[in-house]
Protein backbone atom coordinates (compact mmCIF):
# COMPACT_ATOMS: atom_id res chain seq x y z
CA UNK A 1 0.00 0.00 0.00
CA UNK A 2 0.97 3.64 -0.88
CA UNK A 3 -0.03 6.73 -0.62
CA UNK A 4 -1.69 6.92 -3.64
CA UNK A 5 -4.26 4.27 -2.13
CA UNK A 6 -5.60 6.46 0.55
CA UNK A 7 -6.81 9.24 -1.87
CA UNK A 8 -10.33 7.25 -2.25
CA UNK A 9 -11.25 6.36 0.81
CA UNK A 10 -10.14 9.70 2.37
CA UNK A 11 -12.01 11.70 -0.93
CA UNK A 12 -14.96 9.19 0.16
CA UNK A 13 -14.96 9.81 3.99
CA UNK A 14 -14.97 14.16 3.08
CA UNK A 15 -17.84 13.52 0.95
CA UNK A 16 -19.78 11.78 3.90
CA UNK A 17 -18.99 14.83 6.19
CA UNK A 18 -17.03 11.82 8.51
CA UNK A 19 -13.92 13.72 8.87
CA UNK A 20 -13.91 17.74 8.94
CA UNK A 21 -10.98 20.23 6.68
CA UNK A 22 -9.95 23.17 7.77
CA UNK A 23 -8.67 26.24 6.13
CA UNK A 24 -5.04 27.10 7.29
CA UNK A 25 -3.67 29.13 4.67
CA UNK A 26 -4.63 30.17 0.84
CA UNK A 27 -5.47 27.32 -0.75
CA UNK A 28 -3.83 25.10 2.03
CA UNK A 29 -6.64 22.73 3.88
CA UNK A 30 -5.77 20.31 6.96
CA UNK A 31 -7.54 17.68 8.34
CA UNK A 32 -7.09 14.72 11.16
CA UNK A 33 -7.70 11.39 11.88
CA UNK A 34 -6.21 10.57 15.59
CA UNK A 35 -2.12 11.41 15.50
CA UNK A 36 -2.48 11.39 11.62
CA UNK A 37 -2.54 14.89 9.72
CA UNK A 38 -3.88 15.47 5.81
CA UNK A 39 -2.64 18.29 4.36
CA UNK A 40 -3.81 19.32 1.06
CA UNK A 41 -2.89 22.20 -0.97
CA UNK A 42 -3.55 23.82 -4.32
CA UNK A 43 -0.17 25.68 -6.52
CA UNK A 44 0.57 26.82 -9.78
CA UNK A 45 3.89 26.25 -11.95
CA UNK A 46 5.26 29.82 -12.34
CA UNK A 47 6.58 29.32 -15.60
CA UNK A 48 2.67 27.92 -17.40
CA UNK A 49 0.28 28.52 -14.90
CA UNK A 50 -0.86 25.30 -14.51
CA UNK A 51 -2.25 23.95 -11.24
CA UNK A 52 -0.65 21.36 -9.41
CA UNK A 53 -1.74 19.44 -5.89
CA UNK A 54 0.25 18.67 -3.32
CA UNK A 55 -0.78 16.03 -0.44
CA UNK A 56 1.00 15.58 2.91
CA UNK A 57 0.90 13.34 5.94
CA UNK A 58 1.96 13.93 9.47
CA UNK A 59 1.94 12.65 12.59
CA UNK A 60 1.65 14.64 15.50
CA UNK A 61 1.38 18.46 15.40
CA UNK A 62 -1.42 21.10 15.36
CA UNK A 63 -3.49 22.53 12.55
CA UNK A 64 -0.31 24.80 11.45
CA UNK A 65 0.77 23.48 8.59
CA UNK A 66 4.24 21.34 7.95
CA UNK A 67 3.94 21.07 12.04
CA UNK A 68 4.61 17.63 12.62
CA UNK A 69 6.62 14.56 12.15
CA UNK A 70 6.59 14.59 8.04
CA UNK A 71 5.82 11.10 6.83
CA UNK A 72 5.34 11.02 3.19
CA UNK A 73 4.14 13.40 0.59
CA UNK A 74 2.80 13.19 -3.14
CA UNK A 75 2.41 15.60 -5.66
CA UNK A 76 0.77 15.70 -8.91
CA UNK A 77 0.44 17.63 -12.03
CA UNK A 78 -1.63 17.27 -15.25
CA UNK A 79 1.00 15.67 -16.82
CA UNK A 80 2.31 13.15 -13.77
CA UNK A 81 0.79 11.49 -10.88
CA UNK A 82 -2.43 11.22 -9.33
CA UNK A 83 -3.38 14.66 -10.71
CA UNK A 84 -7.38 13.81 -10.60
CA UNK A 85 -7.89 12.42 -7.34
CA UNK A 86 -5.95 15.41 -5.91
CA UNK A 87 -7.53 17.54 -7.77
CA UNK A 88 -11.10 16.32 -6.59
CA UNK A 89 -9.96 15.41 -2.85
CA UNK A 90 -8.70 19.42 -3.24
CA UNK A 91 -11.91 20.71 -4.12
CA UNK A 92 -13.97 18.27 -1.50
CA UNK A 93 -11.55 19.64 1.29
CA UNK A 94 -12.30 23.12 0.33
CA UNK A 95 -16.02 22.60 -0.05
CA UNK A 96 -15.74 21.00 3.78
CA UNK A 97 -13.51 23.74 5.13
CA UNK A 98 -15.58 26.82 3.33
CA UNK A 99 -18.85 25.40 4.30
CA UNK A 100 -20.10 25.68 1.10
CA UNK A 101 -23.20 23.43 0.61
CA UNK A 102 -24.73 25.21 3.22
CA UNK A 103 -23.77 28.82 1.89
CA UNK A 104 -25.43 27.33 -1.31
CA UNK A 105 -28.43 26.42 0.30
CA UNK A 106 -28.80 29.82 2.31
CA UNK A 107 -28.58 31.58 -1.21
CA UNK A 108 -31.08 29.24 -2.97
CA UNK A 109 -33.49 29.71 0.19
CA UNK A 110 -33.22 33.78 -0.65
CA UNK A 111 -33.41 33.06 -4.15
CA UNK A 112 -36.73 30.88 -3.29
CA UNK A 113 -38.02 33.74 -0.72
CA UNK A 114 -37.43 37.11 -3.85
CA UNK A 115 -38.97 34.50 -6.67
CA UNK A 116 -42.55 34.50 -4.29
Amino acid sequence: MNIEDLLPKLLETTRRKKITWHEVMDDMFVSRIGERKFQVSQGFDEDSGEPFYRFNIYIGGGDTPYEGRFIDSMVADRFKGAFSDLEELYSEARRNALGLDKVISDIDDELDKLLM
